[in-house]
């Protein structure tokens, strides 16, 4: 295992957002089972609030990382394994983005709505997180990796948060 913080917040923010992907799959298929409206709308909320959660838990942990390795860098590791997750993780989360906004171009879904949101911001952080990445595997001791690495990784815990932010914003509209 490398010491880059950005590997390292990366594993920690898949497996939390692997719970919320497993929470949307669970709502979607008992929705269809759920007769009265209004306890429909409570299991929408639901799954609502545990993609925020799962983004916030992923920033702050990334957030509290990055800033750790900031004052507490190490270079070099492999990042190797890393790299390619952050790679397929890129690919498939584009393919469902692009496959959960058919969907929604059809009919709107709050589901679908909420799982668009998470596969978006599930390929931005993809993308920081290969940039990161192919920074420490080429350069792991030129003096700008340092702050790539530890930058990167406060930059996409910064996006992440902000995604929860803007998830409770939709969530207090009427």
């Amino acid at each position: 295992m490398s010491s880059s913080a950005t590997q390292i917040a990366d594993a920690i923010r898949r497996t939390v957002e692997l719970a919320a992907l497993f929470i949307g799959w669970w709502a979607f298929r008992r929705r269809k089972s759920v007769a009265v409206e209004a306890e429909r709308q409570r299991l929408e909320r639901r799954v609502e609030v545990s993609v925020a959660v799962a983004l916030a838990v992923s920033g702050t942990v990334m957030l509290g990382i990055g800033g750790y390795r900031f004052f507490n860098y190490e270079p070099g590791g492999n990042v190797v394994v890393g790299l390619i997750v952050a790679v397929l993780g890129t690919g498939v989360n584009a393919f469902f983005w692009a496959r959960y906004s058919g969907l929604l171009r059809h009919a709107f879904d709050p589901v679908i709505g909420g799982q668009l949101r998470l596969y978006r911001a599930k390929t931005l952080v993809d993308l920081a997180v290969t940039a990161a990445l192919l920074t420490v595997m080429f350069a792991p001791t030129h003096p700008a990796t340092h702050y790539v690495d530890t930058v990167g990784s406060v930059f996409v815990a910064g996006y992440l948060l902000y995604q929860a932010l803007s998830f409770r914003r939709r969530m207090s509209l009427p």
